[in-house]
C-alpha cells in the first residue's frame, strides 16, 4: 500500500471501503415520509394523557378531527382500567418517492 501524498510504502496498515444504500433506521434523510400523525383515542377516555389546563379543560383542548368518529365519555361513566384501543386513525403524507397506501403497507 502506496500513500497518495508522498507515494510511500505504509507497512502493516490494511483496510476496505464498504458503501452501504442507507435506509430509514439509519438516518431520517433516507425516510419517504415527512410527516406522520397518529391517533388512537381522540376524548381521551383511556386517560394515558393528563392534560394541563388553568380554567377550563375542555375550552384549552379542543377536540381533534377524528373526535366525531368515537362516542365521547359520559359523565358518571365507570372508568375501564383494562382498555385496550381498537381504532387508530394515521395520516401520512411523504415526499412523492411513494405514496403514503404504500409506506403504510410496506413491511
Amino acid at each position: 500500500m502506496f500513500c497518495k501524498k508522498g507515494r510511500r510504502h505504509v507497512p502493516g496498515i490494511r483496510y476496505s471501503l464498504i458503501r452501504i444504500q442507507g435506509i430509514a433506521k439509519d438516518h431520517a434523510k433516507w425516510s419517504p415520509c415527512t410527516a406522520v400523525e397518529f391517533e388512537y383515542d381522540p376524548h381521551n377516555k383511556m386517560r394515558h394523557t393528563t392534560y394541563w389546563y388553568e380554567k377550563d379543560k375542555k375550552a384549552e383542548w379542543p377536540l381533534s378531527k377524528n373526535s366525531h368518529e368515537e362516542e365521547p365519555e359520559r359523565e358518571g361513566e365507570s372508568f375501564d382500567f383494562i382498555a385496550e384501543p381498537n381504532r387508530f386513525y394515521m395520516n401520512v403524507e411523504t415526499d412523492g418517492s411513494l405514496t403514503a397506501k404504500e409506506v403504510v403497507l410496506k413491511v
